[in-house]
């Protein structure tokens, strides 16, 4: 026989068992009676239609709802709802019993699912009153929580895209606290004619921190971070009277740090990485590990459900000054009209001082990974930081851009068209761009490789950049490639291929190391030149009317610029009955060096009166005559002189001194008068 104790507490468990059992059975009853109740009341505080599949209560106080959705008011858009699997509802069972108050204090969602489109549209139609009844609500401890939700951003006709999010909301008082992550997953088709595609959980998360405090009209923002394995962004402020004010900061790594350490490490490696590990944590965070950091974040905009209207943010991008204003709406397609300043030659850091400023405007919309629009860029750059330099401006519009937002993209960018103009002391430039695309390739933490390709001028343009993001010392390294263009077409480009006609090739390349040069070669086949004011003068004073259009089989040469010279070197021309080659330089002071060779034929001499009584000098056995110039003194003031040769040794037995003497001078004056 058990003890009495024994008995009291098994009969207690007993009635405590049965009770237990009457209160759920009571309450599911009650609950199932009241769901459309429950419903109605909903939607009293929410627009649209809400349904619930069942609710059950679990004892001691937790109350479960299954297949939730909420919908738009119209039926034949109900495909367009939030879905929620199962809601569990946590309260107060003290409260309920002593007070007959039910008091919320969990609230967890498994797997709710929304289309971007929908939940927007929600968000502007509710947003507002439901922010009214959070500051209104009695001041409460509740935590909202949420697994796996699905934010849908997929279009019809394209591949299943969709946000992931987990993420703990708690009011505390007046403090909101809010932790979780967000990434997105990649899909994989499954097999089977018509099956869905399966998602894998493996994006790579995002981490938030949030902490503010509720104030009146608004929240102070106390921490606001997002973590990743490579992006660090910090921010804090305030909204109020739907003013946004933002400070903050942010570090990117192209890759980050376990990415690209060895997998096997020597003991000594170990060691040294460690001790470099505690240096980086004992001084904090060292700004030059990293590809970009953007610190100085100081931002204004207002803010509303349709969108934003920043006022300015102003910035600091690896040491460049930097600020950025415009509009954000926020609707389906997401869409921006944004403009950027950046200032490069304020920067410590950068070595190109002389380039001032350059502005950037995007106007367009984001859609299927992509934005999708239209841009404006001004580069300016200043004669007081580098009078050396000739260039002053490049403007251009940019019409049809694609620039993508997928990480893995090989293709990062498209543009349609692109009219490009380049003021090159004081003479402007025009290039027109058409169906141009960069796609970009990682190599490492900190090297990037760009590659472009595009029609040019009935030709082909085809390039490859090469760049090192090293925040001490960026490095570009770059070749470009024409192919087979039209020279004809690029009198706006090229003032002097106005003169040209042919198919132009050329090989560009570019590097900052160890200093900006350029240099290549180019070469015009089968063309022909006219209105050139050299082979101009030489005609009407010679009387070879031959030289006034030269068809040509060649023209090329090998060139090379820099911040103290431009040169010329290798010009070649090949004609029929004439051939030039030598060399043209130009130094920073805009001093001339340069000797040229003219070869002509003895036919073409034959065409001048002048020059048919020296012909005679000349036997069967020298097929063409040369003359050797040379060009020196300042660019706008060059003077000419006729190189002894063993030519000129026999014109001149037959041409008296002060032939010589006016021809020099007419050329001269030829010269200064007439760019070449």
């Amino acid at each position: 026989m058990r003890p009495w104790p024994t008995k009291i507490l098994v009969g207690i468990f007993v009635v405590f068992i049965i009770l237990a059992c009457i209160i759920t059975l009571v309450l599911n009853i009650l609950l199932g009676v009241s769901r459309s109740n429950l419903e109605e009341m909903a939607q009293t505080h929410i627009t649209g239609r809400v349904h619930i599949g069942y609710i059950v209560y679990v004892f001691p106080h937790t109350v479960i709802l299954k297949g939730v959705a909420v919908s738009p008011s119209d039926p034949s858009d109900a495909n367009r709802a939030l879905r929620i699997p199962a809601l569990a509802a946590k309260f107060s069972l003290w409260d309920f019993v002593t007070r007959q108050d039910i008091t919320i204090r969990e609230i967890s969602l498994w797997h709710p699912s929304v289309s971007y489109n929908y939940f927007n549209t929600f968000l502007k139609e509710n947003a507002e009153h439901l922010a009214d009844l959070l500051r209104h609500m009695p001041r409460m401890d509740v935590t909202l929580t949420a697994r796996e939700a699905l934010l849908d951003f997929s279009k019809k006709e394209s591949p299943p895209d969709y946000g992931t999010f987990n993420f703990s909301f708690r009011l505390d008082g007046d403090t909101v606290l809010v932790k979780g992550t967000v990434r997105k997953d990649p899909y994989i088709l499954t097999r089977g004619k018509g099956a869905a595609p399966q998602r894998i959980a493996r994006g790579m998360p995002l981490a938030f921190d949030f902490k503010g405090f509720l104030i009146e009209n608004g929240f102070l923002i106390d921490n606001l971070a997002f973590k990743r394995k490579n992006i660090y962004l910090k921010l804090w402020g305030s909204l109020q009277d739907r003013q946004l004010q933002l400070n903050g900061f942010s570090f990117i790594d192209t890759y980050s740090r376990d990415e690209y350490l060895p997998v096997r490490m020597s003991v000594r490696d170990r060691l040294r990485a460690s001790v470099r590990d505690r240096q980086a944590g004992a001084s904090g965070i060292r700004l030059d590990d990293k590809d970009m950091y953007i610190i100085d974040m100081d931002g204004l905009a207002d803010l509303s459900l349709e969108g934003a209207h920043i006022r300015e943010f102003n910035f600091n991008l690896n040491g460049m000054p930097a600020r950025m204003s415009g509009d954000i709406a926020f609707g389906d397609p997401l869409a921006a009209d944004l403009r950027f300043s950046f200032y490069p030659s304020q920067s410590r850091k950068l070595t190109v001082k002389n380039l001032e400023q350059i502005d950037v405007r995007l106007s367009g919309s984001v859609e299927y990974k992509a934005f999708k629009g239209d841009g404006h860029l001004d580069m300016r750059f200043s004669k007081e930081q580098n009078p050396n330099l000739a260039l002053e401006r490049i403007e251009g519009n940019l019409e049809k851009l694609t620039l993508s937002l997928e990480p893995s993209s090989y293709s990062v960018a498209h543009l349609g068209r692109g009219d490009i103009a380049i003021t090159i002391d004081g003479n402007l430039h025009k290039l027109i761009l058409e169906d141009l695309r960069l796609s970009l390739s990682l190599l490492g933490r900190r090297l990037k490789v760009f590659e472009i390709k595009a029609p040019f001028y009935d030709g082909l343009l085809d390039g490859k950049i090469w760049l090192t993001t090293d925040p001490l010392a960026p490095r570009i390294d770059s070749v470009l490639t024409l192919s087979d263009a039209n020279a004809g077409k690029l009198d706006d480009l090229l003032v002097h291929f106005a003169k040209a006609e042919g198919r132009l090739s050329a090989r560009i390349h570019l590097s900052s190391v160890p200093g900006f040069h350029l240099d290549g070669e180019w070469r015009v086949a089968n063309g022909r030149l006219k209105e050139f004011a050299f082979f101009e003068w030489l005609a009407a004073t010679f009387h070879l009317p031959s030289l006034e259009v030269v068809d040509f089989t060649e023209v090329s040469s090998c060139f090379f610029a820099d911040t103290q010279t431009l040169k010329f070197q290798d010009i070649l021309l090949k004609s029929g009955d004439m051939a030039i080659d030598g060399y043209f330089h130009i130094d920073r002071n805009n001093l001339v060096a340069s000797v040229l060779s003219l070869a002509f034929s003895k036919r073409l001499l034959g065409e001048s009166p002048k020059f048919r009584p020296i012909l005679k000098i000349f036997g069967d056995e020298v097929p063409a005559v040369i003359f050797n110039f040379q060009l020196s003194g300042e660019q706008d003031a060059m003077s000419f002189q006729w190189l002894p040769s063993e030519h000129k040794r026999k014109i001149q037995e037959r041409i008296p001194d002060f032939v010589e003497r006016t021809i020099e001078r007419n050329i001269d004056e030829m010269i200064e008068g007439t760019p070449l």
